[in-house]
């Protein structure tokens, strides 16, 4: 109870209950000073909530911002540095449940350490994700601030697009073997909000398996893939073998920077902003 102890105003902590992108509902007793953050889209929605300084450390490829580089670094997606995670005391672990290894994640939890996941994969959940990681960490106007601007840009982006021609879009994720995104990933959401058609967005998965044959029967307008850069380096070439594909014949291949489309975080719109400009020029070329 709030009052006077021992000649002190006290005021209690209350304890913070939210619930995760897993439907978990994850309680911590008070607001969080240490955390880890074992995944670069993790790191980057924290820094952009306003609890950076709260970071202690961070996954491998965890980059963005800047100053996510000067985090002590915990491992990476295929395995964590238990012992060093631990020696840093963290009040909350925020986990990816699809890239973390179960077993990791898992024996973080048998030592008692409290674990947020955190799984976006449809674009219109990244405000609410926000939002929950900002209630969680102590930063409510932030994370709701935040929260709103995406959500603005992301209806901005869906209203430019919306009732345009459709363009058959393949999106390659990788060349061997040759895997895409379904309707289910939030790139194969995107491309659906663009006015795009996903041929394989009804496929079970995230990041499904295909064939070749299949992408030639499917005959997509444009190919899109992603690179470090945003810049060609020649992973959509081998498509030249056939020369008959509508993107092939007319050109149409698109290559995208892989930390604004591959990670659910604000910059997120970057990459969609490009994707929806790419298959634009496709549909104004098919028009000609």
């Amino acid at each position: 109870m709030k009052g006077w102890l021992l000649g002190v105003w006290v005021t209690p902590v209350m304890a913070l209950s939210v619930q995760d992108d897993a439907g978990r509902t994850v309680t911590l007793p008070h607001v969080p000073q240490r955390i880890i953050s074992l995944a670069p889209h993790a790191t980057e929605l924290l820094f952009e909530v306003g609890a950076g300084a709260q970071v202690v450390g961070v996954s491998a490829w965890s980059d963005y911002p800047a100053a996510a580089r000067s985090k002590v670094q915990i491992g990476g997606i295929d395995a964590l540095d238990i012992e060093r995670i631990q020696a840093l005391h963290p009040d909350l672990v925020v986990a990816w449940q699809s890239g973390n290894r179960a077993s990791d994640v898992s024996q973080l939890q048998r030592l008692g350490l409290p674990v947020y996941y955190s799984e976006i994969q449809r674009v219109d959940a990244l405000p609410d994700a926000l939002r929950r990681l900002g209630q969680l960490t102590g930063h409510d106007q932030a994370g709701a601030q935040k929260a709103r601007q995406v959500a603005q840009g992301w209806a901005t982006l869906q209203q430019r697009y919306a009732r345009r021609a459709p363009v058959t879009v393949f999106y390659q994720v990788w060349s061997s073997p040759l895997m895409t995104v379904s309707g289910k990933q939030f790139i194969g959401d995107a491309i659906a909000r663009c006015g795009g058609v996903n041929p394989f967005a009804r496929l079970p998965g995230l990041t499904p398996t295909v064939g070749v044959e299949d992408v030639l029967l499917a005959k997509p307008q444009l190919l899109v893939t992603s690179t470090p850069d945003g810049q060609p380096d020649g992973s959509l070439q081998d498509w030249a073998r056939w020369p008959t594909l509508p993107a092939v014949a007319r050109k149409q291949y698109l290559y995208l920077r892989a930390d604004w489309l591959s990670r659910p975080t604000p910059r997120l719109l970057w990459g969609i902003r490009q994707l929806c400009e790419g298959i634009e020029r496709t549909r104004q070329q098919s028009d000609h």
